[in-house]
């Protein structure tokens, strides 16, 4: 079982085998079982189970709070319930995860109802129909959910208060996010740009409290009832000028919306450590503000270490070399194409968004054939592939100059401009300096409005 929202929480391994009335005993059976441990990860900590011969494991978790935790078999997933003092025991079969998993123990009614849930989300929740929906009948299917997990709650004998607190918020707080979600997924779901919600639409979430630090540290779903929140915000500031540097709005609104503290020290970090820091004019401006909310140690060296690559990589500075087997055999580099503009695109035959930019970029080589302008393409792929890389330069009729990274992701080029995700495209001039170390795809008009005016200056 699969959440959409990725926690935020810093993971920290723990293991233990003592046994008294702060701990949880978590056992299970694994049937078709390929994996030497299963883990439980949760509440800032992650405990891995040892897994016998036979598929079984056992052990004793010093859990810091009652609540939700994953429960991880191999890349299969679900949530389950975990109390001091309490016991689970798991069986499943791991080629139909979902659909066998069950529990016994002190806790067996709690996580079979989650157990069920999931089920029921899985064969009833076609969330494109649902936001397809208008307003009344999007709220009437909001409300039948609700039911049919009361209904599910007593199909499994849950009668522990303390779980039904904590499963009647995330419920609440999975309605209040579907919600805020309506106007921008139903204009997609109907391809009605211009959709507005009526007046009072938000009435029901208007009073949710999204400054909760317990509830934040706590509830996954709560977590994303958060980000959604923001995201709510930033769409209409976005909305509003157009022109705003979205990273620029995300750091300003989360700043302004929460004081110093845990919610914003995760959800900046989070969101600045992967992809919210940028190699633009915008970098040093975001990343004073950032540091202006005095985030953790642990925190500030994530954000400082992605940092800490892009600074070097802004515009102007002097580009990052590479040395690369060209697809005849011999060797280019970045100063053999001095003289030139050069347009780089960092890609691999794995990769399905970079094959589908292949045919505009084809069309914007064609276009300026006979300009300083040099096109090349970067493999990131395995050794074990060149084969399959020289055999799709030959098949899709590849122009400009194929070159082959010396060792992939670990290249030093690639490391050295912070490559987290391909298709990546990066534009230098002509004296080695770069002029977007995150430029337009091929497929962006933007590219040619960029090429256009250096090659006019």
């Amino acid at each position: 079982m699969k959440y959409f929202i990725l926690s935020l929480v810093a993971i920290v391994i723990v293991s233990c085998a003592t046994e008294n009335k702060q701990h949880s005993i978590v056992s299970g059976t694994l049937t078709n079982n390929s994996k030497d441990i299963v883990a439980v990860n949760g509440h800032g900590a992650a405990y891995e189970l040892k897994v016998d011969k036979e598929g079984n494991f056992k052990d004793t978790l010093n859990i810091s709070a009652n609540g939700y935790y994953y429960f991880f078999a191999g890349r299969e997933r679900t949530t389950i319930y975990l109390e001091k003092g309490k016991t689970l025991n798991v069986t499943v079969n791991t080629d139909e995860f979902d659909e066998t998993i069950n529990y016994s123990g002190d806790l067996a009614n709690e996580n079979n109802y989650l157990a069920a849930k999931y089920l029921y989300n899985e064969a009833n929740r076609d969330m494109q129909s649902l936001y397809a929906k208008e307003e009344a009948q999007f709220k009437n299917a909001l409300s039948s959910s609700s039911k049919s997990y009361d209904s599910i709650l007593s199909a499994n004998n849950v009668t522990n208060t303390a779980f039904l607190e904590l499963e009647k918020d995330d419920i609440r707080y999975a309605e209040a996010s579907n919600i805020l979600n309506y106007e921008t997924y139903h204009k997609y779901a109907t391809k009605n740009d211009s959709f507005k919600v009526s007046e009072g639409f938000y009435s029901s979430v208007k009073d949710l409290n999204y400054k909760d630090t317990l509830a934040y540290k706590n509830s996954e779903v709560y977590r994303g009832l958060v980000a959604t929140h923001l995201n709510t915000i930033i769409s209409k500031k976005q909305e509003e000028d157009s022109t705003a540097n979205y990273s620029v709005t995300f750091v300003e609104t989360v700043n302004d919306e929460y004081a110093n503290g845990t919610i914003k020290d995760n959800v900046l970090t989070n969101y600045l450590s992967g992809y919210g820091l940028r190699p633009d004019e915008h970098l040093e401006k975001i990343y004073s503000t950032y540091i202006s909310t005095n985030p953790t140690k642990e925190n500030l060296e994530k954000v400082n270490k992605r940092y800490n690559v892009l600074k070097d990589i802004t515009p102007g500075k002097i580009s990052p070399e590479f040395s690369f087997e060209n697809i005849d055999g011999s060797t280019t580099s970045l100063k053999d194409l001095s003289g030139n503009y050069v347009y780089i695109d960092v890609w691999a035959t794995w990769c399905g968004p970079c094959i589908a930019e292949i045919p505009s970029l084809k069309q914007v080589e064609k276009d300026y054939y006979g300009q300083p302008v040099k096109f090349v393409s970067i493999s990131i792929d395995n050794e074990k592939d060149k084969q399959k890389w020289k055999a799709m330069i030959e098949e899709k009729d590849l122009q400009g100059i194929q070159l082959f990274a010396d060792n992939n992701w670990e290249s030093k080029f690639v490391q050295d401009y912070g490559i987290q995700g391909i298709p990546r495209f990066i534009l230098i001039d002509k004296k080695g300096h770069i002029v977007s170390a995150d430029a337009p795809r091929p497929s962006n008009s933007e590219l040619r409005t960029k090429l256009d005016t250096l090659l006019k200056s």
